[in-house]
């Protein structure tokens, strides 16, 4: 379903903000213009008075800190949805599973599959390297996982 923003002040990086309605079609913004006339079969949401931005990134994240990891990231995913965060940059330190610095490889890919289950926004991760095991993994994680 299309749906239609309208009337709302959006902010627009070194434009600045546009009262503007927008046009959007399955996850992507189609259009942006001052006036969409066709509403019909369209989801509309009035945001008259309302700043409509793009999403946000937190790009450096505590989970698991005080909380179990996978309660923080489901009680912490939802609200950071909330505050306008559509991304985030999970702050990822391995000793949070096993206090003995295991490999990251022996946690990575459950961690991953769980919280793509489980997260209400994307996520990415910056890896803690307090060794040099884990520098010497990099390579492999490139490799697995196309980067």
């Amino acid at each position: 379903m299309e749906t239609i923003i309208k009337d709302g002040n959006i902010v627009i990086a070194h434009c600045g903000i546009r009262k503007t309605d927008i046009q959007v079609k399955g996850e992507k913004i189609f259009a942006i213009s001052k006036s969409i006339g066709d509403f019909k079969g369209k989801k509309v949401i009035d945001a008259k008075g309302k700043y409509v931005s793009p999403g946000f990134i937190d790009p450096h994240v505590h989970l698991g800190n005080t909380f179990p990891f996978f309660e923080d990231v489901e009680s912490e995913t939802p609200h950071a949805a909330a505050g306008g965060a559509t991304t985030i940059l999970v702050f990822f330190r391995a000793a949070l599973f096993d206090s003995r610095f295991p490999s990251y490889k022996k946690v990575f890919k459950k961690i991953l599959e769980s919280l793509r289950e489980i997260a209400y926004i994307d996520f990415s991760f910056h890896f803690h390297i307090p060794i040099e095991t884990y520098i010497d993994e990099i390579p492999d994680y490139c490799k697995e996982y196309e980067i």
